[in-house]
């Protein structure tokens, strides 16, 4: 059923999005299948007797196989959906079979409710499929060219029909065209029998979730009719069906009407591309019979005046493009033009042109992210400019949707093309006409001082039709992107677009001029067509200039600067200085807000503006505006005109008593001077506007607001007055909007939202914190008050006649408020306390300045206002909370409410994220100090202020309404939704309720929580390009404009990002993201997740990271772990915190495993592809092989990380099966890791390199050898300005725990050196700003790549860190399930590959891998001895070559340089396994693999090898190569090692004695010997004397230097098993220390009788000392380590006496009895001192001998 929606769509989607397209067997084979479906779908089978009759048995065939029984309920269900949707029984009953999970169960209303909008729903999603078959079949950029194709060969297929138009019996047939528009009415009418909706209950919802649906139906059908008239595929008859249609459409508005108009337009356009192959005219530009029934079908009769007029002008363009298919005037149509342009004349007279510009604005969707357009209706339907128009929620159904509307505007734009070029000469006639009509009539007034002598005014409505087209034009562009105007500036060779403008500018009449001044003003957008403009105007719109020039008075033209310039010079000398008086025209007096008023105090006014010239005067400032605004070179060049002292004259005039539009205007002129794009010339021109802003007073700085100065002759205050006095009465607000949009133009700051920023704070350097210093406090305070106070304070107590501007005021209010905070740079004071003044350890003057240009910022009393005064949180937070369901109906329409609330949602997280510094220090430490030189005391009480997290607490019900914005279909409200609520729930103000999060306890108590899930699982699924890490970016932003710089990805990211950071090891308790998740709370305090309920984020997680992994083994590409690299690792990192978090684990591990088989399709991913990215910042990353992919480091290090955290995810994997016994599913897991790997590292097709078969663990191995190369070239720059910096101070740790070098420390670093060089002067030398450049580009570059290495770095050691806890998992609990055949083989095979990534890993990865490569030969040993055994010691052959290469390997990693000690421990413990391996030959005479290395004898002689093999002989024979160095390096760790690595160390030597005990040459003695070790270790012998008699003082002591004496006695006692190691023994005066033992003065005094006893079972002299353990525990007694001390001594003692030989001095034998001697007195069991007498008549021997 949902084959559309969930099998079709995406594919088609992904086509369309992808830059390598679907693989073209997806896509062939989905649409094959979905031919049958197509049809199926568009003609449902009518209900049917027989049918009926199988339902009503209660049986029907099921659409899953076999027959269905279902209950009588479910009979009802489907014969009341069989009414609903007048469609077959059986297939009804399919349908509602898919709906609900059991045919047994209750079958009520909802349920069919919800079959029926899943119908319609899906049939939205084949109109979709269906559209995205036309557009990717018709757009040659669209997909690669096979695809291309076969969609259109699809697409003519699906266009031959014949479809039949109805269900009924007999139904007549057409085409696809004639099916669409068909179906258009029968979605009307079912529109139409929907009940109303009178209630918000649960029938309501349906029925308005269903016409929701069905208008979307109806939409789609249109989109589509279109598409089929631009493949110009629309049959003649078809094109005269869709002009009767519209014939018939009544005035009342349909959006359809709109579609159908736009088809018939496109129909009507003659195609004019010169490029195009086929030169076939279409047939309804050749059928005879289309031009006479188009010709009778636009008579007088229409339903639609409006239409009609639009289809005339159309007509036009047909007709001439018909007649010049005739032959007898094929290549001259200048016969035809007087024919043509009588049809032409006809349209335009009849309004054809406002018609159409009305069509253009009712149909208008105001995107969320665009500015607010400059025209509108209004109320008598007139096209205004500057006009706030009332919102008309009833646009809802004649809203034309974006994708759309550009069609409806090329339309349009084709047509106003076709006049200018080809009619042109009968719109001269016609201008020409209306002026000869206009001519007599009263001449207006012109612009004062200015040269237009024109005899004409603004005409009667019937003589205004080329202001009309103006006004088209102008309407049309302003939609339209920058730059997309160039054509009429740039116009080529023989082109019509620049003549048309000259003779625009030609225009007399004022009417036309001021629609001639529109359209330039919509033409001037974009840097380019403002250069041009500015140019047109230089030169009084004749001559185009080819760069921007000094104009003068002289040449004042009726269309130039200097018209505009000289008006307002003039008006700036007559008009009074006093303010415009209260305004008493109300909405139904003759005047309007406009109108001239009396002044304040004065008499009569001495000079008024006409309405017609402050209409003109109005257009002309809006040409000024979008030239200034876009162009910074012709803004520069107007501000420097000495003669229109652009800035200068309009602050004057905006100070006289003008109609407060015209100063709306003046101050919107103003703003575009202070536009961002220009440099430092930019910034310098903001400053001199603060300038003139606070020499006019407009806002009182000195004085109350009214009083007059003897500096400036004029009231102060005047927006004061204006907006108490005037505004307010007249309850309309132009001037006060304008002047609120200046002062947020004069702030600059980061194009990016500061909640998207990594922790920078933004810096503008156009806010003069010194401005008024001298009579005032500095800085911008007055203007804060006016914005706060005057302004947002009173917002909600004023009335409106347009309740628009009520929501322009507030987002405007807001963007001053939010620029101020963003640019509030706090982060000086890190690091500080309120202390830090008395304590004496800071810079107090450099403290002084911080603290003096934070006081005196903007932000610093947005903040304290926001903090201190109730009303203004109120009312901020309102913005956000103020009824969400009538906000959520206006968002869509009321662009300044939408950019309010983004506003509102940004403040709220800047004052979250920056209040705790404020008032924990910056106002303590203003506190602290008092009164600051030039600004007084800024410190007031702390208690005064409110943290905004507490007052949204006490407001629970905020919290959901703020999330309930996460249901807006515009990124922009979901990130800063997901940004505010995060700053909520980590701010400490914010508590928890018990166990629940805050946030939790709101929302899920919320009616709306299911809403706010379904809306982030949405956000989830939709399809977003991938997004980098760094999502700052460089850049300003103008004062008004919400940049639409928020992408899906975005959103995407940092819901996921936040749902990671809400899930960690150090995060308590249920919170917000468990609840995303599908996790609910449990009345015991545990976590459940119901799968069966509504999906959740999990959910949508799971589904993304399967992508392309569903049918395993079988792997679809792209993986989504390729194609968004950093959102599949944030993912990833989120499965991993479920799983370890201990409140979670249990549950997310099982449904992850059971439902999603995540862990499993995620292994069949190993190893991770690196994506292929191509940027300015690819480089490279090849393999060992000589393959290489380009691509970022960051994608790459992303790519690294995927795997480590998969390798971690499977290591928990195979704990919890096998702690849970699922032995089925743990032995699937290690087979897939042990088997042979499937996927490969780089590309698609490099799985594995040719000839080789790795397991799939070894190629995980094998996959981190992968090599970065950076093609950045940084050419090497000495650093002579910024030498003796420690750079060492920028670094920090990343989220991923890598110590990087953080750009934004480094940029303040930087900054701070630059103040430093600039305060000592070295700056001013010459070349030292060129210097400085070139040392900060190095410094950064540097940086960067040092950032990119050490990314990849860690991440490698991230992976292989992960790579070995997988395989000591896999080894301690899994190995048993690998065949036992292949065990060795795998074991080699790991060891073999293993070593080689020891040199290359960071330390602390270094130690993990030597561990496993520990427990790679314990278990190689085990596996050796089992086989042996099983073997009976005969059959098992020994690989002795693979062992010899992990000798040599492990002895190579132990002598390389920097290994740590933890390092070189396990790999001594690997090569005690080794030696372990060598005895157990030795042992089992276990024959040797041949090709031994040490088959030859002769080359390693020994005394006596009788029992040694060959396998030991070769191993004694490597480790003599390299013991020169290896046995130093030995000795050293077991003298000077931690207690733990000593004991190691030393049973390793003990091991390699033994080894070479029989060699002649005793290299590994001599090396001991040699260095000095020997000596070393017998005369530290005393110091551990004195260790261990402390630890049998202490019980409670640690065991460690027992540990480490034991094994030094056992290393000596090997030595002294042989002669000569008892004569270096003897040498080294081994007895010294023993005989000083301090031990021997503590004997503890013996417990129980059988003690004696026990110790007559010891082997004294035998090295393998097994002590019997105290019968407590582990810890042995005091007395059984007593003995553990000194048996080894004994032992020593007369092992060296015994192997001495009489050739050494009788003195020292003596000293060995006399050791033994001395330990009688301190026995008192007669059993022991028996034992100790016996070995006296050894002793004695010894001293005869």
């Amino acid at each position: 059923m949902n084959h559309f929606s969930k099998t079709l769509l995406p594919i088609l989607k992904e086509a369309g999005t992808r830059e390598d397209g679907t693989p073209e067997y997806v896509l062939f084979h989905a649409l094959e299948d979905s031919r049958p479906r197509f049809l199926a779908f568009l003609d449902l089978a009518p209900p049917s007797i027989n049918e009926r009759r199988e339902v009503e048995s209660g049986t029907l065939p099921s659409s899953r196989g076999g027959v269905t029984l279902f209950s009588t309920n479910f009979k009802q269900g489907v014969l009341s959906l069989s009414n609903a949707l007048h469609a077959s029984e059986r297939f009804c009953a399919t349908l509602l079979e898919d709906n609900i999970t059991d045919v047994t169960q209750p079958v009520d209303e909802t349920t069919v409710q919800s079959a029926i909008l899943s119908y319609h729903q899906e049939r939205v999603a084949l109109l979709r499929c269906l559209r995205l078959i036309f557009e990717l079949a018709t757009r040659s950029d669209a997909t690669p060219s096979r695809s291309r194709e076969f969609l259109q060969r699809y697409m003519f297929d699906m266009l031959k029909g014949p479809y039949k138009l109805g269900s009924e019996v007999g139904a007549a047939t057409g085409t696809l065209a004639a099916k669409l528009l068909f179906e258009i009415d029968a979605t009307k009418r079912k529109i139409e029998g929907q009940p109303q909706i009178t209630a918000d209950d649960i029938a309501s919802r349906w029925s308005k979730a269903i016409k929701q649906a069905l208008y979307e139906s109806r939409h789609q059908l249109g989109h589509l009719l279109y598409l089929v008239a631009a493949a110009g595929q629309l049959q003649a008859q078809d094109l005269t069906s869709l002009v009767r249609w519209l014939s018939k459409v009544p005035p009342a508005n349909d959006s359809l009407s709109v579609y159908i108009l736009t088809t018939v337009m496109e129909a009507m356009t003659p195609n004019e591309n010169e490029d195009e192959d086929d030169n076939e005219v279409p047939a309804a530009f050749s059928d005879p019979k289309v031009f006479v029934d188009l010709s009778s079908m636009l008579n007088p009769s229409w339903a639609n005046a409006d239409i009609r007029s639009v289809m005339l002008l159309q007509y036009s363009l047909f007709h001439l493009e018909f007649r010049s298919q005739d032959i007898h005037v094929r290549g001259d149509v200048s016969v035809i033009e007087d024919e043509v342009g009588a049809s032409l004349k006809k349209a335009v007279n009849e309004g054809a042109f406002q018609a159409l510009s009305r069509v253009l604005l009712r149909s208008r969707d105001t995107p969320l992210t665009s500015d607010q357009p400059e025209f509108s209706l209004g109320a008598d339907d007139a096209i205004v400019s500057g006009h706030i128009a009332p919102i008309d929620l009833s646009r809802v159904e004649r809203v034309i949707p974006h994708d759309f509307r550009v069609y409806l505007l090329d339309a349009v734009n084709k047509l106003i093309s076709g006049l200018i070029r080809r009619l042109s000469r009968t719109l001269r006639d016609i201008r020409k006409q209306e002026e000869d009509v206009a001519h007599g009539v009263r001449p207006p007034r012109p612009l004062a001082g200015t040269a237009i002598t024109s005899s004409t005014s603004i005409a009667a409505k019937s003589s205004r039709n080329i202001e009309g087209l103006f006004r088209l034009i102008a309407i049309l562009f302003d939609e339209y992107p920058p730059e997309t105007a160039l054509q009429f500036w740039a116009d080529g060779d023989g082109g019509r677009y620049t003549p048309f403008l000259r003779w625009a500018a030609e225009s007399r009449q004022a009417g036309t001029i001021v629609g001639m001044l529109d359209m330039l003003m919509s033409l001037a957008k974009g840097q380019s067509c403002a250069t041009f403009a500015y140019n047109f105007l230089s030169t009084g719109g004749g001559q185009f200039a080819s760069s921007t020039t000094d104009e003068s008075y002289a040449s004042a033209g009726s269309i130039s600067w200097s018209t505009l310039f000289m008006a307002l010079h003039h008006y700036e000398s007559k008009l009074p200085h006093s303010h415009v008086g209260p305004s008493h025209s109300g909405p139904g007096s003759g005047a309007g807000i406009g109108a001239p008023t009396a002044a304040v105090g004065a008499g009569p006014a001495r000079f008024a503006l006409e309405p017609d010239e402050m209409t003109m005067l109005s257009s002309y400032l809006r040409v000024l505006r979008n030239v200034a605004r876009y162009s910074p070179a012709a803004r520069f060049a107007l501000y420097e005109n000495r003669d229109f002292r652009a800035v200068h004259s309009m602050f004057n005039l905006a100070s006289h008593s003008v109609p407060l539009e015209l100063k709306a205007m003046l101050f919107d002129a103003l703003s575009a001077f202070a536009a961002p794009n220009g440099g430092a010339m930019a910034v310098d021109l903001v400053h001199q506007i603060w300038n003139n802003l606070e020499r006019m007073e407009i806002v009182p700085v000195r004085g109350p607001a009214g009083s007059v100065t003897a500096r400036t002759t004029r009231p102060v205050g005047g927006a004061v007055i204006e907006l108490e006095v005037v505004e307010t009465g007249g309850k309309t607000y132009p001037a006060t909007l304008a002047f609120l949009q200046l002062l947020n133009s004069l702030i600059h700051t980061p194009q990016k939202s500061l909640t998207l920023r990594k922790g920078v704070e933004a810096e503008s350097r156009t806010i003069p914190l010194n401005l008024g210093a001298g009579y005032r406090m500095p800085g911008l305070k007055p203007y804060v008050d006016f914005v706060v106070e005057r302004v947002f304070v009173k917002l909600f107590t004023r009335e409106y006649i347009f309740p628009e501007e009520q929501w322009q005021l507030m987002d405007r209010c807001l963007c001053f408020m939010e620029k101020s905070l963003a640019s509030f740079d706090l982060s000086i004071l890190s690091g500080l306390s309120p202390s830090s003044w008395n304590t004496g350890s800071i810079d107090r003057p450099k403290l002084v300045s911080n603290l003096t240009s934070l006081a005196t910022h903007p932000g610093f009393y947005v903040l304290k206002s926001i903090l201190a005064q109730r009303e203004v949180c109120q009312n901020m937070l309102y913005v956000v909370d103020g009824g969400f369901s009538t906000a959520f109906n206006q968002l869509r329409f009321s662009f300044p409410r939408s950019k309010a609330v983004l506003r509102s949602l940004r403040i709220i997280s800047r004052v979250l994220q920056i209040q705790g510094i404020f008032g924990e220090i910056l106002v303590p430490l203003l506190n602290e100090i008092g009164d600051i030189p030039g600004i007084g005391s800024a410190g007031f009480p702390v208690s005064s202020l409110l943290p905004l997290d507490t007052r949204v607490l006490q407001a629970p019900h905020t919290i959901p309404n703020i999330a309930l914005y996460l249901t807006v279909d515009d990124p922009q409200f979901a990130m800063f939704v997901i940004q505010t609520l995060r700053s909520l729930n980590d701010h400490p103000n914010f508590p928890w309720t018990g166990p629940l999060d805050p946030l939790v306890a709101a929302i899920d108590s919320s009616p709306h929580r299911d809403r706010i899930i379904s809306a982030c699982v949405g956000w989830l699924g939709a399809d977003a390009a991938e997004v980098s890490d760094d999502m700052a970016v460089a850049g300003t932003n103008d004062g008004d404009h919400i940049a639409s710089d928020v992408s899906i990805g975005d959103v995407r990211q940092t819901l996921v990002d936040f749902m990671v950071y809400s899930t960690r090891l150090t995060v308590r308790g249920y919170n917000f993201a468990h609840l995303l998740l599908g996790f609910r709370y449990g009345t015991r305090g545990e976590l459940t997740l119901d799968g069966t309920s509504s999906p959740a984020c999990l959910d949508s997680i799971t589904s993304l990271l399967n992508r392309g992994l569903e049918n395993i083994p079988t792997i679809e590409d792209p993986l989504f772990l390729q194609t968004h690299p950093f959102l599949a690792e944030r993912c990833l990192q989120l499965i991993h915190n479920l799983c370890v978090h201990p409140m979670s684990a249990t549950v997310a591990e099982r449904s992850l495993r059971s439902r999603d088989q995540l862990f499993m399709r995620q292994l069949h991913a190993l190893p991770v592809r690196i994506p292929r990215i191509v940027d300015p910042h690819s480089g490279r990353v090849s393999s060992v092989d000589g393959m290489s992919v380009e691509t970022t480091a960051a994608a790459f290090a992303s790519a690294l990380r995927i795997q480590s955290i998969i390798l971690n995810c499977l290591a928990l994997e195979v704990r919890v099966l096998n702690e849970t016994r699922q032995h089925s599913r743990l032995e699937t897991l290690i087979d897939n890791l042990f088997g042979a790997s499937q996927t490969g590292g780089l590309q698609e097709d490099e799985a594995h390199i040719p000839g080789q078969s790795l397991t799939r663990i070894l190629h995980l191995l094998d996959s981190f050898l992968l090599e970065w190369h950076d093609p950045t070239e940084i050419t090497p720059t000495t650093l002579r300005l910024f030498a003796g910096i420690d750079w060492e101070a920028a670094q920090q740790s990343d989220d991923h725990g890598c110590i990087i070098y953080d750009q934004h420390a480094l940029i303040a670093i930087l900054r701070e050196a630059r103040i430093g060089l600039q305060r000592d002067g070295t700056l001013s030398s010459v070349g030292a700003e060129h210097d400085l450049r070139l040392e900060t580009s190095f410094v950064m570059k540097t940086a960067a790549r040092e950032n990119d290495l050490r990314e990849i770095a860690f991440a490698k050691s991230s992976g292989l860190a992960a790579w070995s806890s997988l395989l000591e998992v896999l080894l301690t609990n899994g190995f048993l399930s690998i065949r036992a055949d292949r065990r060795e083989a795998i074991l080699h095979d790991l060891l073999s590959a293993l070593p080689q990534h020891l040199g290359s890993a960071l330390p602390h990865t270094t130690s993990l891998l030597s561990s496993t490569l520990l427990l790679l030969a314990t278990k190689l040993r085990e596996a050796l001895l089992e086989q042996t055994l099983a073997t009976h010691s005969t059959l098992a052959m020994v690989p002795a070559e693979r062992l010899y290469a992990h000798l040599k390997n492990i002895l190579e990693c132990t002598l390389q340089q920097g290994t740590t000690e933890r390092t070189r421990g396990n790999l001594y413990a690997a090569l005690i396994k080794y030696l372990q391996i060598v005895q157990d030959v030795d042992h089992f005479k276990v024959e040797v693999a041949p090709r031994d290395l040490g088959s030859s004898e002769g080359d390693l002689p020994l005394v006596d090898h009788p029992n040694l093999t060959p396998f030991h002989i070769g191993t004694l024979k490597i480790v003599n190569v390299v013991a020169d160095k290896f046995v130093p390096m030995v000795c050293r760790d077991a003298i000077d090692g931690s207690e733990i690595w000593r004991t190691v160390a030393y049973a390793l030597l003990g091991s390699l004695i033994r080894l070479g005990k029989q060699e002649k040459s005793q290299k590994v003695l001599g090396a001991i010997v040699k260095g000095g070790f020997l000596q070393t270790i017998v005369a530290s012998l005393k110091e551990s004397s004195r260790d261990l008699a402390r630890l049998l003082q202490n019980d409670e002591g640690s065991l460690n230097a027992l540990y480490v004496f034991e094994a030094k006695m056992t290393m000596l006692l090997r030595l002294a098993e042989y002669k000569v190691g008892a004569e270096r023994l003897i040498e080294s005066r081994v007895f010294t220390p023993l005989l000083s033992f301090e031990i021997l003065e503590s004997a503890p005094p013996l417990i129980g009788a059988n003690t004696s006893e026990r110790l007559l079972s010891y082997r004294l002299c035998s090295p393998n000392i097994d002590f019997p353990k105290a019968p407590t525990g582990f810890i042995p007694t005091t007395l059984e380590r007593y003995f553990q001390i000194i048996i080894p001594a004994l032992q020593l003692s007369i092992a060296c006496l015994s192997a001495g030989g009489a050739s050494k001095s009788a003195v020292a034998r003596l000293v060995g009895c006399s050791l033994v001697v001395s330990v009688l007195p301190l026995t008192t069991n007669f059993s022991l001192s028996r034992l100790l007498i016996s070995l006296l008549p050894i002793a004695k021997h010894l001293l005869l001998s």
